[in-house]
């Protein structure tokens, strides 16, 4: 990584925080012994000490000896320690790791950490490299170390630090011993397995102890009868490892006892203890690895399996017909007649070696169950690299700068900018490190302070990403792929919260939205299901709040996604194709990029917008509104159950489709085009059409409720060719069809051309009236008909509304209900008509006669309507029947007007 800018940020002051019963400490060092000791000091002082602050006076530098480094907070300590660097450098020569802080409350400042490294403990003969982990800063969480004492939880915060050429490397797998049949034990954090013994005697022979933790944290070496214990390591209260006799484990950080022989058969210990307070060796395999341990090896004699490494330890290996030990986490992979399995990251083993170990956090590695927040850094020029296997695998080098095991907190400043570099974060996600049971690699990163993190090239780690009221930007760098990450899923929330997504061609992971803006900016990206952690988060694109924005052309989300709490989401770029279902619950989602496609909506409440040419498969509307003001080609189902739904150009539905219209108040204005299609009203359902229609087929069904479904036609101009056209119109009993008379004035002309209408007995018809005397029904000859089921229309209702027809004080006025009907068989329906009377509903004065309908004479019927009372309004007819199509009118009222 490099830094834009520096940072200028205030400190945290923890001891505002922390029970203070005593004075607090200062002590200033100047040379890297007095920094071991005040350090030491520090970490050992009584509960309730207060804040105890170590001040560097100038660089320390690396000259010789041995370090520790180690800042560990006691069991019962609730003491916090701050170093402050005063702005200079620690400088480890490339010979120690840096700081290992394990347990309590720690808060560094204010320095520069260079040239530190961590080297995992090498494999010996067989067993599994260790890993090497967090060159400048390893952050632990001290209770799970076993017989470590710590219960206090681990918190770090950095202020103004800098990072530069630390490193991370694995243990290798070694064969060093020179002998012929050795079995070694597996290499731990930093401590290598100890070597195994053989002799001419098919008895005379032992395997290698465990590897521990730290420099000198050695397994102890097999031998011919003598004590040979593990070594003492530099960490934490470090004790030597257990005797070689009896193969026994480690201490609290040495590595475990090598195994022995004897001349006698039932005495015989031929397995190496596990390092790091691991498990003893016995007759049945060899010793596991405690923490950080690496695991025992063992010997043929017995067909005895080598011992799995622990946490950061190596496989131990076995010799020729029993099994090698498993990696731990970050450990490489005994050998044997069957290998073990590897760790995260290690390698596997091969014929004759071991794998090799992780490298992980060259710079920082945050332990899962700990705390870091980071305020104000820089990283500069540092690395990672995996152990070396000759005939195995080698380990994975990741995280270059931090590996994430845990949560960690970038606060960035308000106008500053952090610039990551590729390979810059590692964790669980990166390709080919296996699979971690323990979530010990799935930290969490978290982008707060108002500031910008600028993502560069490939990162790996797989929790989730928080940007909270921070800018967090995914953008390309100059000489490597697009950026992208590995993150589970991201978080954008709080205001002024930014997610840029400018990489191109990357597979980005789910976004859930509360809040800010999320721009996906480049082209051809994919932004994928959630594969991590299933079911806790929105498979891809959650938002709801805030601004989602899509403006690269060919995004593919290929996760299901919602739009809720008054979010908005647009969709700018062209070719957006959503391969899942997507719900509106509330807010809004615009579309006006050309060929965006959707496998499914639901909209439950909010609004939803086409304007622009869309392709969409399955389609449920049950509250807000739909508006779709340009060509949209439909697919699959489409069931309108509520709220509004409202086409305005032609709708290309699939041929042969049915569309169901249950709830509601739907409109389609724009036609079809041209399939066999069915377009049913149901379950109290109104929907209103108009336009070409000329192969789809209308049906109003009775609904399963008190609710009447009506189907509405709204009539076109007074131009033929925006008539409203149908192939068939069927009422059935208990629902309704209404007659919308609109258009401008003109020619006299039938607006609704349909070549069969259908009526059941029990429907309700009917016509809104308007300046006009004529109410032409215009059916295609010589095959229409107007058939009447099991009887004839309840009612039928002639609308004056106050934009339509209106009579005077005992004004009347003659309308021509039937018309133009080519090869119209009315006989026995003479008296249907002829009995029809009015029902004035108690307000009306409209009186109504009929005549006409002489086949001979006169096929048309005809109704007189007088005003009796000035009130116009509506006017009830009931006993009637219905009859189609209309005329022209003066003006034009759309359905969802009403």
């Amino acid at each position: 990584m490099v830094k834009k800018q520096i940072f200028v940020l205030t400190a945290i002051t923890l001891a505002a925080t922390t029970p203070r019963l005593g004075a607090d400490t200062t002590v200033s060092v100047s040379t890297l012994e007095e920094l071991n000791t005040a350090i030491r000091n520090a970490s050992e002082q009584p509960t309730g000490n207060g804040v105890h602050t170590i001040n560097f006076s100038n660089d320390l530098t690396y000259t010789g000896g041995i370090l520790e480094l180690n800042l560990f907070t006691n069991a019962t300590s609730g003491n916090s320690i701050l170093i402050d660097g005063g702005g200079f450098t620690l400088d480890l020569g490339n010979n120690f790791r840096g700081f290992f802080i394990a347990g309590g409350d720690v808060l560094i400042r204010d320095l520069e950490i260079a040239n530190a490294v961590a080297v995992g403990g090498n494999g010996n003969t067989g067993g599994g490299g260790g890993m090497g982990a967090g060159g400048g800063l390893f952050v632990v969480d001290g209770s799970s170390i076993a017989g470590s004492g710590i219960t206090e939880e681990t918190s770090v915060t950095l202020e103004n630090v800098s990072f530069t050429g630390n490193q991370a490397i694995g243990g290798n797998a070694l064969n060093d011993s020179g002998t012929s049949n050795p079995a070694g034990g597996g290499g731990g954090l930093g401590g290598d397995g100890g070597d195994g013994f053989n002799s001419d005697s098919v008895l005379a022979q032992g395997a290698g102890g465990g590897g521990g933790v730290g420099i000198g944290a050695t397994g102890g070496d097999a031998d011919d009868g003598f004590d040979n214990p593990g070594g003492e390591g530099t960490f934490l209260t470090a004790s030597g490892g257990g005797s070689s006799n009896t193969g026994q484990p480690g201490g609290p950080s040495g590595g475990g006892g090598g195994g022995a022989y004897t001349d006698s058969l039932t005495t015989i210990t031929t397995a190496g203890g596990g390092g790091i307070g691991g498990s003893d060796a016995s007759n049945d395999r060899g010793g596991d690895g405690g923490w950080g341990g690496g695991g025992g090896g063992s010997f043929e004699v017995f067909a005895t399996d080598a011992g799995d490494g622990g946490w950061g330890g190596g496989g131990g290996s076995s010799a020729e017909d029993a099994s090698g030990g498993d990696g731990g986490f970050g450990g490489g992979a005994g050998g044997g007649l069957e290998n073990g399995d590897r760790g995260f990251g290690g390698g596997d083993a091969g014929s004759i070696h071991g794998g090799g170990g992780l490298g992980a956090g060259g710079a920082i590695f945050a332990m899962k169950g700990v705390t870091l927040i980071i305020d104000g850094v820089s990283f500069s020029n540092n690395s990672t690299s995996g152990g070396t296997s000759s005939d195995g695998g080698d380990g994975l080098g990741i995280g270059n700068d931090v590996f994430f095991g845990s949560d960690v907190v970038f606060q960035i400043g308000s106008g500053e900018t952090l610039i990551v570099a590729p390979g810059s974060f590692g964790g669980a996600a990166s390709s080919g490190a296996g699979n971690d049971p323990n979530d010990d690699a799935k930290g969490r990163l978290t982008v707060t302070g108002g500031g910008e993190m600028v993502i560069q090239g490939a990162q790996s780690f797989a929790g989730t990403t928080f940007v909270d009221g921070s800018i967090y930007t995914l953008a390309a760098a100059d000489s490597e792929p697009q950026g992208t990450s590995g993150t589970s899923d991201y978080q954008v929330f709080n205001p002024g919260a930014i997610l840029n997504i400018n990489s191109a061609g990357a597979a980005i992971a789910p976004i859930t939205q509360t809040d800010g803006i999320v721009n996906i900016i480049g082209d051809g990206n994919t932004i994928a299901a959630n594969s991590f952690t299933p079911g806790s988060i929105v498979d891809m694109a959650g938002v709801s709040g805030g601004v989602f924005i899509i403006s690269g052309n060919n995004t593919t989300l290929s996760g299901t996604s919602k739009v809720s709490g008054g979010a908005e989401m647009n969709i700018i770029g062209q070719g957006t194709e959503f391969s899942q279902q997507i719900t509106v619950d509330d807010g809004q989602l615009h579309i006006t990029g050309l060929g965006t496609s959707f496998n499914g909506m639901i909209v439950q409440a909010g609004l939803v917008t086409f304007d622009a040419e869309s392709t969409m498969n399955g389609l449920l509307v049950q509250g807000g509104e739909v508006r779709v003001n340009s060509e949209i080609t439909f697919s699959g189902a489409l069931n309108v159950s509520g709220g509004t739904f409202r086409v305005t150009e032609m709708f290309k539905p699939t041929n042969g489709a049915t569309l169901a219209f249950t709830g509601g108040l739907s409109e389609l204005v724009g036609g079809d085009n041209g399939g066999a299609n069915t377009y049913l009203v149901a379950d109290g359902g109104e929907a209103a059409f108009g336009g070409n229609f000329d192969n789809s087929t209308f049906i109003s069904e009775a609904p399963s409720s008190e609710a009447v479904s009506t189907l509405r036609f709204i009539g076109g101009s007074a131009l033929p060719e925006l008539a409203t056209t149908a192939a068939s119109i069927e009422i059935r009993e208990g629902a309704g069809v209404y007659f919308d008379f609109s258009g401008d004035v003109g020619e006299i002309i039938g607006a609704v051309q349909t070549q069969d209408l259908t009526l059941y007995t029990g429907t309700t018809v009917t016509f809104d009236l308007f300046s006009t005397d004529t109410i032409p029904v215009i059916m295609d000859s010589p095959t229409g008909a107007l058939t009447f089921e099991k009887g004839f229309a309840d009612t039928i209702e002639f609308v004056l509304g106050e934009f339509g027809d209106s009579l005077g004080i005992g004004e009347s006025r003659t309308y021509t209900i039937i018309g133009s009907v080519t090869n119209l068989d009315i006989e026995g329906f003479s008296d249907i008509f002829s009995a029809l009377v009015f029902d004035n509903g108690g307000n009306t004065g409209i009186e109504g006669t009929f005549s006409g309908l002489d086949a001979d004479s006169d096929p048309n019927l005809h109704i007189t309507l007088t005003n009796t009372i000035p009130e116009p309004g509506q006017y009830p007819l009931v006993l009637g029947i219905a009859a189609l199509a209309w005329i022209a009118s003066r003006r034009r009222r759309p359905l969802l007007s009403r």
